[in-house]
């Protein structure tokens, strides 16, 4: 597994592992590249890549359907079962942290209940209902309103769904996602000065702006977008922009300084997590993967 902060180089290392190693394919774990018509707004990779790198779990997903952790494990042991069968291994490539660790802790999706689900959903939909909500969660299900954003207003209801359906039985936040179990696969970020990272991902920002991000906002923004893809960020700094609310300027600086936060948050989880190996450059990064796969390993 590759795995990092957005920006951080962890997709071009990723693709000379697979280049440079027999019988790997690259396998996404990104929350947002899940969803086809999104490819410069996520910056995953070009269609070209995915067909050279034989790629699964990216763009394969409608921006109007919703998309859940449970349902990305779900279609994952598909894939991971259709690799075994063709004698492929996975590479693992992303930054959503909560799908990275579940899946290397091969973590069992907890049970949905729907309805309450729903009550959740509208009991939390204003600021001060999802500040009522973390504050319920903290009493009922400690560990989970530990990881939770108040902010991220689906994890919440998905945290509450678990923990208030299943009685307490069941938590997003349990022995599955702890960074103390054996990881089912060796995992490698690459190192990067924070200073860097912003540069990075300021020099992206520009480089999608350029590429078509504004067209490709307008093209979705007549979809009914699931409110799942619409989480994805910078497309609503976009329409704000497309609306006359703010200008191109202000545009780019609102998505550099949501894209630098959650880089925080990604550096903050991973490097709470003392199985991943730090590389400090895609030529170290490279000579380690291709150590950790030069022995026998299945999917």
């Amino acid at each position: 597994m590759i795995v990092g902060p957005t920006a951080s180089g962890k997709t071009a290392l990723a693709h000379r592992v697979v280049g440079a190693v027999a019988g790997t394919v690259a396998v996404g774990i990104d929350a947002m590249a899940v969803y086809r018509g999104m490819e410069v707004g996520t910056a995953m990779p070009s269609l070209g890549e995915r067909l050279a790198f034989g790629y699964r779990m990216v763009a394969h997903v409608d921006p109007v359907v919703p998309y859940s952790l449970g349902q990305y494990l779900h279609d994952l042991e598909v894939t991971l079962a259709d690799l075994r069968q063709g004698g492929l291994r996975p590479v693992f490539v992303g930054g959503t942290a909560l799908w990275v660790e579940a899946v290397a802790n091969e973590m069992r999706v907890p049970p949905t209940y729907p309805g309450l689900r729903l009550w959740l959903e509208l009991a939390t939909s204003s600021a001060a209902g999802a500040a009522a909500g973390h504050r319920l969660l903290v009493l009922v299900d400690p560990p989970a309103a530990a990881r939770v954003d108040p902010r991220n207003r689906r994890r919440l209801v998905r945290a509450l769904e678990v923990a208030l359906g299943s009685g307490g039985a069941r938590s997003v936040s349990g022995e599955e996602l702890s960074s103390n179990r054996p990881s089912r696969y060796p995992m490698l970020a690459l190192r990067i000065p924070r200073e860097r990272l912003r540069q990075r991902i300021r020099e992206r920002i520009a480089t999608q702006l350029q590429s078509g991000w504004i067209e490709e906002a307008t093209r979705l923004d007549r979809q009914a977008l699931s409110r799942t893809a619409r989480e994805a960020i910078g497309y609503a700094e976009i329409w704000e922009y497309l609306g006359g609310g703010i200008s191109h300027e202000e545009t780019e600086v609102r998505i550099e300084r949501r894209t630098y936060r959650l880089a925080k948050r990604q550096l903050a989880w991973f490097e709470r997590d003392p199985r991943i190996i730090w590389v400090e450059d895609e030529e170290e990064g490279l000579s380690r993967a291709k150590e950790l796969l030069g022995g026998d390993a299945s999917v």
